[in-house]
């Protein structure tokens, strides 16, 4: 998608609000998400609860893989309270240069900490997740196997070979009582060795979701932090394929542009920052088409 992102007039972005109003459904997830982080702020398990139900309905997409591990994000949530309370005490406007390094830390940490916490290996994925690949991590992880095109035969064989190997690091899973009728052989980051981690950091298996991590900092600091998706982030030129964090930042810098310009449209909200409903905008304008109207320059 080319760079599309303009300063929406007031007409455009009071449509664009009010179409997602009417045909976004899923938004009562959003309300039920941020009232369990106001009401239970400074409880961090009830907190990962309410961002919990936010990303695996709305990233339901990406998650549908695997969860991430919950301990992992209270832990996240926890080790960087001060600067989440920073952020959640300002607005969009107050945005600046010397806000970078944190909203970069905060960013990165984040990533690592709602990523999927499982890898499915199966003979009917494509790309990262071929025998093929699984064949390379097994070896990178130095687990022995006897090689056999049959997935389950070559599970047996690794737990012949590594009988004290736990279940939770190494599993199969056959889901012919489901939709897919797929079998897989999983692997559970978390349970991992620290090195064993890091080789699979080498071989891009882990997969991880700037999007998600954009839901979760929103969450937190509502009137600062904006949401955004593949189709957003390219309309505003800051696709997160590479330097998530960075292009972040820079989607942040655009948003503070839109905020001061429509602040001044008198859209109000008493549910609603107007992060998110610059959001809403973005959602109905560029990820749905609900609205098609050009904006002039």
């Amino acid at each position: 998608m080319k760079i599309t992102w303009k300063i929406p007039t007031p007409e455009e972005f009071y449509e664009g609000h009010k179409e997602f109003e009417k045909r976004e459904g899923r938004d009562a997830m959003y309300e039920v998400a941020t009232f369990l982080i106001f009401h239970f702020w400074d409880n961090y398990p009830k907190m990962t609860n309410g961002l919990g139900v936010l990303l695996l309905t709305w990233n339901q997409a990406f998650y549908r893989y695997g969860r991430f591990n919950f301990d992992k994000l209270e832990e996240c949530i926890s080790d960087n309270s001060q600067k989440i309370i920073s952020f959640r005490n300002r607005d969009i406007s107050s945005l600046s240069s010397s806000d970078k390094g944190d909203i970069r830390d905060l960013f990165n940490k984040f990533l690592y900490a709602l990523q999927i916490d499982t890898i499915r290996f199966s003979d009917k994925n494509k790309k990262r997740y071929t025998k093929d690949k699984l064949r390379e991590v097994l070896k990178e992880l130095e687990i022995k196997y006897e090689d056999n095109d049959d997935l389950k035969t070559l599970y047996d064989s690794i737990v012949k070979n590594h009988p004290k190997l736990e279940e939770e690091v190494i599993n199969f899973v056959d889901t012919k009582q489901s939709n897919s009728k797929k079998k897989y052989i999983e692997i559970t980051i978390s349970k991992l060795r620290d090195k064993d981690k890091k080789k699979l950091e080498s071989l891009k298996v882990i997969a991880r979701s700037p999007v998600s991590v954009a839901k979760a900092l929103h969450l937190l600091a509502p009137n600062f932090f904006p949401l955004w998706d593949n189709k957003i982030a390219r309309a505003y030129g800051c696709h997160y394929k590479k330097k998530p964090a960075e292009k972040y930042i820079w989607f942040c810098k655009k948003t503070k542009t839109v905020a001061d310009k429509v602040k001044n449209y008198n859209i109000r909200s008493n549910k609603k920052t107007l992060v998110k409903i610059i959001d809403e905008y973005n959602y109905s304008k560029y990820t749905l088409g609900w609205i098609d109207k050009e904006s002039p320059k």
